[in-house]
């Protein structure tokens, strides 16, 4: 399947420039090759999955970062290993998550157009072949080649992981709550409605999803629209065409938001007298 893999090197000095080339190596990584970038992290830091929202007890928002995959948060400490693979093919979250646990038990994963994506947090320097048996299996044969990362890419991609919008994103209660989980996955989302308008939607969340802000992007395209049985209709096919989830399935996800509707949202079509 794969010949190739490359292996990219690059040393940062802060928490936002290792994130910063993690998304330089998702922009220049070709598709039919294997990419894997591994950089020490600089310092202590908290780094939340994408969906996670920012607790009350984090106080320490100088340490406190966040990484575009979903998943729980990497409790970082100075000189442990950020290694982050890129597969040049669209593999399924399940096929991602499976190669991911290979590597270790702090990951995030996610898939951006035909790349998948493994974000991995390591106490201890991983070694790129043990990495590559993971993601291909013990018998592949792939040759390596070995890529200074141009530190130019990497700061004008940093520059989003400094961001306090990006970073410090708190969960709102909103006109009304659902939550749904399994196992150690949650889910939980809140929508604000004002006169039966849809003014705000929140997300806190520890699953997998891809493309990486599609239910974002879902979600804040019915903002200012009311809340009713035809914009319901609309989030569900949006959820069931475009995105992919693993923790909890679509139909779980939908729910929580039938849910909220059928709490604060309006009804558009009455039922007439017989």
């Amino acid at each position: 399947m794969f010949s190739q893999a490359v292996i990219w090197r690059y040393i940062a000095s802060s928490t936002a420039e290792v994130l910063g080339f993690g998304e330089a190596l998702i922009d220049v990584a070709a598709t039919r090759e294997i990419h894997i970038g591994i950089v020490t992290w600089p310092q202590n830091a908290i780094v939340l999955g994408l969906y996670e929202a920012l607790r009350n007890t984090d106080n320490d928002h100088e340490n406190i970062y966040r990484r575009i995959t979903g998943g729980y948060r990497f409790d970082v400490s100075k000189n442990d290993f950020y290694t982050i693979a890129v597969i040049g093919k669209p593999l399924s979250l399940h096929e991602a998550v499976e190669r991911a646990k290979c590597i270790t038990n702090d990951f995030g994963v996610t898939r951006i157009g035909d790349k998948t994506v493994i974000e991995a947090h390591l106490t201890t320097r991983p070694h790129h072949e043990e990495i590559l048996s993971c993601l291909m299996g013990s018998n592949a044969r792939i040759t390596q080649r070995q890529v200074e990362m141009d530190k130019e890419l990497v700061l004008h991609y940093t520059n989003r992981y400094k961001s306090p919008g990006w970073r410090f994103y708190r969960f709102h209660r909103g006109s009304g709550v659902a939550k749904r989980s399994k196992e150690s996955f949650r889910f939980v989302v809140s929508v604000e409605v004002v006169d039966g308008y849809i003014t705000g939607w929140w997300i806190d969340s520890t699953l997998y999803m891809a493309p990486p802000m599609e239910l974002h992007s879902i979600l804040a395209s019915v903002r200012g629209s009311p809340f009713h049985e035809l914009t319901l209709f609309n989030i569900e096919l949006a959820i069931r065409k475009r995105l992919e989830t693993y923790g909890l399935s679509r139909d779980e996800i939908i729910d929580a938001i039938r849910e909220l509707y059928s709490v604060v949202g309006v009804r558009f079509y009455k039922q007439g007298p017989d």
